[in-house]
């Protein structure tokens, strides 16, 4: 997405002509594509993940309120600026938001809600070094997530058996 918004910098700062129309469309084609895999979903999936469980519900909803609120700002301002400044702001904004979440982001794939407010309430900036990259940590990382999901998935189905039990039901009822 950063790169669309400088592609569209230089596009905009270029003269008018028919492959430029047709280079635009397709940069901002590409935008949109990328933007619905990045970082369309992601406001809504972090904000939902950030706070506490006993304060998550009106804190999300405060944070779509100035989601929205935002949004509608940007949309507003946008038409009054230079098309080329325009561009290169939300390009900065682009860059900052990805170094952003990638210093104080916590991963939280795998994790359920409790282990997520952990995450959050034990996470330090990351820094940048070789470690960060090495494929064996990467690895390490994967199977350490498939094994809280077979650990959590192993907790449910025993969760699962002793209320059956405690029933008296043999768990084939619904089939």
């Amino acid at each position: 997405m950063c790169v669309c918004h400088l592609a569209m910098v230089a596009l905009a700062l270029s003269p008018p002509s028919q492959q430029l129309g047709y280079a635009v469309v397709s940069v901002a084609s590409l935008f949109v594509a990328s933007f619905a895999f990045g970082w369309g979903p992601l406001p809504w999936t972090v904000c939902s993940e950030i706070f506490p469980t006993k304060y998550r519900s009106k804190a999300t909803a405060v944070t779509t309120a100035t989601n929205w609120l935002v949004n509608t700002a940007v949309g507003k301002v946008f038409p009054l600026l230079p098309l080329a400044t325009a561009f290169a702001i939300f390009a900065a904004a682009c860059f900052a938001a990805c170094a952003t979440v990638f210093f104080f982001q916590p991963e939280t794939a795998n994790l359920g809600m409790e282990q997520i407010d952990e995450a959050f309430e034990s996470h330090r900036v990351r820094r940048v070094s070789a470690k960060l990259w090495s494929a064996d940590r990467r690895a390490r990382i994967r199977a350490e997530g498939r094994r809280r999901m077979r650990a959590a998935a192993g907790a449910a189905a025993v969760a699962y058996a002793s209320e059956v039990r405690a029933a008296g039901g043999d768990g084939a009822a619904g089939m």
